[in-house]
């Protein structure tokens, strides 16, 4: 694909979470320097090649159960892959498929493939695009919480492993978490953050803090009793 291509290609498209079809655009990323904030991994440029497998994919749909309004992990997941994907071919983000009936969205003309995080809470979507469009790649990212706990005993979890054409974990212990069966159709891609610019770090006190989402299956006493013994 030239760069002439890569630049023409429009900004991921979002649909709301309401019934309305309208898209709201992003920025495109445009070109990234070595260490610039935002910039994505090897991994992540492997995804690339995974997914698009070169210039044949031109249209993807990428269902998130997570939107902007809940501000989570699986919605920055979403976002950021759609951001990566959208230099290479027409992305659009949505909380389900398909689309409700009369939507004019991308969406609603079946695109080439499917991307779809969460093997539970996007089951319909998964089970949706493996009726309509069987041909079709189907790509599901599981979560931490479909590999520790949903796929162990949630039916319409194991479902979406089996119609998957493509599985990803985002850690390589997650592959020891799936049926051996599945593991084949399996890839390991790593999440990537943005490079920070290194913070003045106090010689008179040590200060920590605790980023995440705080469930009890995150085990965030974790942290505490580390703490205390430092």
């Amino acid at each position: 694909m030239s760069a002439s291509d890569s630049n023409s290609r429009p900004a991921p498209r979002i649909r709301g979470e309401s019934s309305e079809c309208g898209a709201a655009r992003l920025p495109a990323d445009g070109k990234r320097t070595s260490g610039e904030p935002g910039e994505e991994s090897a991994a992540e440029s492997e995804a690339k090649r995974v997914f698009l497998r070169s210039k044949v994919l031109k249209s993807i749909v990428l269902v998130s159960p997570a939107m902007r309004g809940a501000n989570n992990g699986n919605w920055h997941t979403a976002q950021r892959w759609s951001k990566f994907l959208s230099g290479h071919c027409d992305t659009e983000l949505v909380k389900s498929w398909p689309p409700a009936a009369g939507c004019s969205s991308a969406a609603a003309r079946a695109p080439q493939a499917m991307i779809a995080l969460h093997a539970r809470r996007s089951a319909d979507s998964i089970h949706a695009w493996a009726k309509a469009c069987p041909e079709k790649p189907l790509i599901v990212v599981l979560t931490g919480t479909d590999l520790y706990r949903d796929i162990q005993d949630d039916a319409d979890a194991q479902k979406s492993l089996a119609l998957a054409s493509h599985l990803v974990v985002l850690q390589e212990a997650g592959m020891q978490a799936l049926p051996q069966p599945w593991r084949s159709k399996t890839r390991v891609i790593f999440q990537s953050a943005p490079v920070l610019k290194p913070a003045h770090k106090s010689s008179q006190r040590f200060r920590a803090v605790m980023v995440g989402h705080l469930r009890g299956e995150k085990d965030p006493l974790t942290f505490m009793q580390a703490a205390a013994q430092v």
